[in-house]
């Protein structure tokens, strides 16, 4: 904080000096002007000791890059430096203005003038703009023209009080009739028309400038600083490295002493100063000077090591003992002596004659690399330069096929320093069809451009001979033709770019120990069809193996087979076996398969060995799967297509399959045994104890689990009580049964699903909940969790193995059972009621008279309901000695008891029935069926309710509790839905396990049964 405090007082100190000494500059003025010592400025519209003394030149605007913006900028402060205003340093304005304008929304041309003065602290701006610079071409002139603009603005006026525009042109060339003259004067203008030339216009424009600009009068007498014409340097040559030269050129008055720097450095080199006649003419400029001028020259030879980014050059000039001068020159100067960085990626893309080189740059964008490409045959080894270019690819087509090149690029940055050159070799591609008639004795690496690779006849490799196909050959046999393979074949091909083997009737042996292994990826093996008098028939190919070390990967094998001799080792993965008669015989020696696929084969595997190991693996449409003479063990191998049963078939030898390696989806024996456990259980379940014996005698051929004897030999006795029981071991269940049958008592096999058992915690309730779902579900009956607990005698879990505990078996004593579920209302009584109808006469005229049924009575239903004058009559049927109650509901929501008839209304003196007698309400007198009036009996709906024995009618106390007498028509107690009365129905009849049933009709419609 001390320091923010003591920078803002030396602030207000400086602020306060600036305008006492302005105060005393204009009084002076003044003074001198009324004086009369001094004349006021020609020109200037406003008096001379109001323009501002205290000038800033703002940096150039306008048309051009930034560096001839900036050239044009410091010729400005150059032609003003002999003025009478006190100038802001260039490089104090930079640094104020880059302060200034860190608010990225203010810049140059928006801040207001005024601001813009007030925070620099000047009374006066130049604002300095390029209009105008090209370089034209027309015809056979070359054209350089530089035009500015510059205003003046004063603080005191607040606005421009002087504007300035000018021009320059500078014209080479002349007019040719020629074309090609015409072509050499552009390029000679071109070369002369440097920049150079542009500074030198922009330096006469600033002179220009400078001698016309008002300026305030001085305030006293100045020396006159030294005369330069012209300061100029090679700077726009650069980037320099080291070694190169940067050169100063000035033309100024003779006798002066001068040195130049650059703004990086404090090291001052001098400039000599020439005669004209050994530094030849001088500039047209210092021509047209009135006063004798010389030319200075100064050098400075660049080191290593040195790195400069753009540095100003200055001159100090002094004359004699006078106190020297800073003249800035044009230009900046970039020193680079840094080599650039190797380039990456360098790939060479082969054709017949013709390579195509590309690689990437490690430097920047901005960074103008140029690249030497040199080109050398692989066995001279002596390269030689190409082309130096700024692209990151070359095309080279004067090659020749079949050859070896090696080629070399090497970066060069804009100084000319040169990174480390990176090398590729290639070969041009010779292109197919190759003839391979004769034995390879080389290692030889055939492209892929030279397919197909045609091998007739019997071709060896010979011994440590190394043989490799490029991705994407192929490979084509003649017929009948075969490659023996002594050394070693690599053919690696890539899933885009396979490697083809094709042919008809062909073989490639590989035999004779080596120490090299033959590699095969990505490689599709394929037997054409071989025709016949036009038919086509199969033909095959042949991988054989003898005393050799091979691998294939994520191959296609289509009618070939591979076959193992003596001595073999094969490695086998991701490949796939197809069409062939037979896919893989293995004799002799040890195969390793993995992740292959054997697909529509006669015969997939034929074994002979006992060092085969086949896993992850699958076998799909085969005719014979395997076919094995040793043991075979299989992990991880699926059959997608077949099922447990008919796998057995395809499978020939003895072959172990471990099932718990595979998924369950893919588990054949799990989804077999699951599948006939399954139907054990409902076997079980519906007591057909037959079928149940049947289904496991199956499973135990395939699961080795001694309680299945004891299971299968329970189920025999279940299904012949009389049977003799057979002597086995571990009789659990045998013996239990044969107990309970010694004890006069039924047995009977109970089985339940273990998730069941496991939620519900108790026989009873898992039993009830599985075998009496719904009922369980309505929640009607009232249960005991232990009530069938003593009927339970035995649990037996069986089921493991096959996929998981599938459930449990329980011997139960059936005659305990069967009481304890009647008890609990699970067992329902045989039907009490056969039918319920509603009737009237065949003639409604009859309803009054003593015979209504005279001709004969009609059903009543929606088609034929009872119209409100007519008359009705009720007839049940009952299927077992019952006690019968009828019950009626009125329109009145009232519910009636018409059976037992309380109010004598109906005639019916009993309301006891017998099995399969009808009984017809109302009666007359002589107990025959009548008929009620529809006006009398104007009710909806009618209940039958038959109780198998005194017991029931417990159960009926709910719906007596809601109903009234025949004859009570006006009671007040409360109204009953048919809802209602239908629910109290239904839980009495579940309740009382059938002994209480029911049934109901509508009057005037169809009668409905209210069973379960």
């Amino acid at each position: 904080m001390n320091i923010a405090i003591n920078r803002a007082r030396e602030t207000r100190i400086m602020e306060k000096a600036v305008r006492d000494f302005r105060w005393l500059s204009s009084l002076l003025v003044s003074v001198l002007l009324v004086s009369g010592l001094v004349q006021p400025v020609q020109g200037a519209d406003i008096s001379p000791e109001s323009l501002p003394r205290y000038v800033a030149v703002l940096p150039a605007l306008g048309d051009g890059t930034e560096g001839e913006r900036n050239d044009l900028h410091l010729a400005v402060n150059n032609a003003l430096g002999a003025s009478n205003f006190e100038l802001l340093k260039p490089a104090s304005t930079q640094q104020l203005l880059e302060t200034i304008f860190l608010d990225e929304s203010l810049t140059l041309e928006t801040m207001p003038a005024k601001q813009l003065a007030e925070r620099l602290r000047v009374d006066g701006l130049i604002y300095v703009e390029m209009v105008e610079i090209s370089k034209i071409y027309v015809a056979a002139y070359a054209q350089y023209k530089v035009a500015i603009r510059i205003k003046f603005y004063s603080l005191q006026h607040d606005r421009i009080i002087w504007e300035h525009e000018d021009s320059e042109t500078e014209r080479e060339g002349g007019i040719s009739a020629d074309p090609l003259s015409f072509l050499a004067t552009a390029i000679s203008s071109s070369r002369i028309l440097t920049d150079a030339v542009r500074l030198q216009l922009t330096d006469v424009l600033a002179r220009r400038f400078a001698k016309k600009v008002p300026q305030p009068q001085a305030l006293f007498a100045k020396a006159k600083p030294p005369e330069i014409v012209s300061a100029l340097s090679n700077a726009s040559e650069g980037p320099f490295t080291s070694g190169d030269e940067i050169r100063v050129l000035v033309e100024a008055e003779p006798n002066l002493n001068i040195e130049f720097q650059l703004s990086n450095s404090d090291r001052l080199w001098p400039l000599s100063e020439q005669s004209t006649k050994k530094s030849g003419e001088l500039s047209a400029a210092a021509k047209a000077h009135k006063s004798p001028l010389r030319r200075y020259t100064g050098r400075f030879v660049v080191p290593k090591g040195l790195n400069v980014d753009e540095a100003q050059i200055s001159l100090q000039v002094q004359r004699g003992r006078e106190k020297p001068i800073t003249w800035l020159v044009p230009g900046r100067v970039v020193i680079d002596t840094r080599p650039p960085k190797p380039v990456t990626s360098l790939n060479a893309l082969p054709q017949a004659n013709l390579v195509q080189l590309t690689w990437q740059s490690q430097g920047d964008e901005s960074a103008q690399e140029k690249y030497m490409i040199e080109r050398a045959l692989k066995k001279s080894g002596k390269f030689n330069r190409l082309a130096i270019i700024e692209l990151t690819e070359f095309e080279d087509d004067t090659l020749e096929p079949g050859n070896a090149y090696r080629y070399r690029v090497t970066p060069i940055d804009p100084a000319g320093n040169r990174g480390r050159s990176s090398t590729v070799q290639v070969e041009t591609l010779r292109y197919g069809p190759t003839s391979i008639d004769k034995d390879i004795g080389q290692n030889v690496f055939y492209k892929a451009a030279g397919s197909p690779y045609q091998i007739s006849g019997a071709v060896n490799i010979l011994k440590d001979v190394k043989v490799e196909f490029e991705p994407g050959s192929v490979i084509e046999f003649m017929p009948e033709s075969s490659l023996t393979v002594l050394g070693s074949i690599t053919a690696k091909g890539r899933p885009s770019e396979p490697i083809i083997v094709k042919g008809n009737r062909w073989q490639i042996n590989h035999t004779l120990p080596s120490p090299s292994l033959s590699l095969y990826d990505h490689i599709h093996f394929r037997a054409d069809a071989n025709s016949v008098e036009g038919e086509k028939k199969p033909s095959e190919g042949l991988i054989r193996l003898q005393q050799a070390r091979v691998e294939l990967g994520n191959c296609t094998l289509t009618g070939v087979q591979l076959q193992l001799q003596q001595g073999a080792d094969a490695k086998v993965s991701k490949c796939h076996f197809q069409q062939a008669s037979v896919a893989v015989a293995l004799h002799r020696g040890k195969l390793s398969v993995k992740d292959s696929r054997f697909v529509d084969n006669q015969l997939a595997l034929d074994n002979h060995s006992a060092n085969a190991d086949i896993s992850k693996s699958e076998f799909a449409g085969n005719q014979r799967h395997i076919q094995t003479q040793a043991p075979l063990k299989l992990s991880g191998v699926s059959f997608p297509k077949d099922d447990f049963i008919g796998l057995q078939q395809r499978l020939q030898g003895h072959v172990e399959i471990d099932w718990g390696s595979l998924p369950e989806s893919q588990n054949l024996q799990a989804q077999w045994l699951q599948t006939l456990w399954i139907q054990t259980t409902e076997a079980i379940a519906e007591q057909d104890w037959r079928s149940a014996r049947k289904r496991l005698s199956q499973a135990s051929k395939v699961m080795a689990d001694p309680r299945f004897e004891d299971l299968i030999e329970s189920l025999y006795l279940l299904q012949n009580p009389a049977a003799r029981a057979p002597d086995i071991k571990n009789p659990r269940l045998l013996s239990s049964i044969l107990k309970l049958r010694e004890q006069g008592k039924r047995a009977r096999l109970v089985w339940l699903p273990l998730e069941s058992f496991e939620q519900h915690k108790s026989f009873t309730l898992s039993y009830l909940h599985y075998y009496h779902a719904k009922l369980m579900a309505d929640g009607i009956l009232r249960v005991d969790p232990t009530a069938l607990e003593p009927a339970m005698l035995l649990r037996e879990e069986i089921g493991e193995g096959i996929d998981h505990d599938l459930g449990a078996l329980f011997l139960v004593d059936e005659d305990m059972m069967q009481v304890r579920l009647k008890n609990l209302g699970f067992i329902r009584q045989p039907p009490l009621l056969k039918s319920l109808q509603l009737v009237k006469p065949a003639r409604k005229q009859l309803c009054n008279s003593a015979g209504p049924w005279a001709y004969g009575e009609q059903a009543v239903d929606g088609a034929n309901p009872i119209d409100d004058d007519g008359c009705l009559s009720l007839r049940v049927t009952a299927a077992r000695d019952l006690d019968l109650y009828l019950f009626a509901g009125n329109q009145m929501g009232q519910f009636v008891q018409i059976l037992p008839d309380q109010c004598q209304e109906t005639g019916v003196l009993s309301n006891r029935v017998t099995a399969q007698q009808t009984l017809a309400v109302p009666q007359n007198n002589n107990q025959q069926p009548t008929v009620a009036q529809r006006r009398e009996w104007p009710y909806t709906h009618f209940f039958a309710v038959g109780l198998a024995d005194a017991s029931a009618s417990r159960y009926l106390a709910p719906i007596l509790s809601q109903s009234s007498a025949l004859c009570q028509t006006s009671q007040n107690g409360e109204k009953a839905s048919l809802k209602q009365i239908q629910q109290l129905l239904y839980i009495a009849d579940k309740r009382s396990g059938g002994n209480l049933q029911w049934m109901m009709t509508a009057g005037g419609a169809v009668p409905s049964q209210a069973q379960e």
